[in-house]
């Protein structure tokens, strides 16, 4: 009757192999979601908030959570001060401007870090 347990052992095998093909498809999902959230990371992390409090814009990055009054600099763009006037930012003095491609922003830039050679 041994031979009778041997053929028992080799269903049980084909289970954990079905097993681990279904473990396999969860990861695979899994690695979409992370795919999804790398593209968040690329998203701006400062963004421009106006405080309701002190009537005032200030600069929030979503990622460590700091707020700035004043803008955070950022490699390659000069902070400079406007009129004040421009929508939607009315009030909001300081800007950013580039000097290579001659743009201005208001948002922070994001600037991609470049690997000292």
């Amino acid at each position: 009757g041994g031979g009778g347990g041997g053929k028992g052992g080799v269903g049980a095998a084909g289970e954990v192999k079905e097993a681990k093909k279904r473990g396999n498809q969860i990861k695979k999902s899994g690695r979409r979601k992370n795919g999804t959230g790398d593209k968040d990371k690329k998203k701006k992390p400062w963004t421009v908030e106006f405080s309701k409090s002190k009537q005032r814009w200030y600069y929030f990055n979503s990622r460590t959570r700091e707020r700035l009054w004043k803008p955070p600099p950022v490699p390659g763009w000069i902070i400079k001060s406007g009129s004040g006037k421009h929508r939607p930012f009315t009030g909001l003095k300081e800007y950013y401007y580039n000097e290579k491609t001659k743009t201005v922003q208001y948002i922070p830039p994001i600037v991609k870090e470049q690997r000292d050679s």
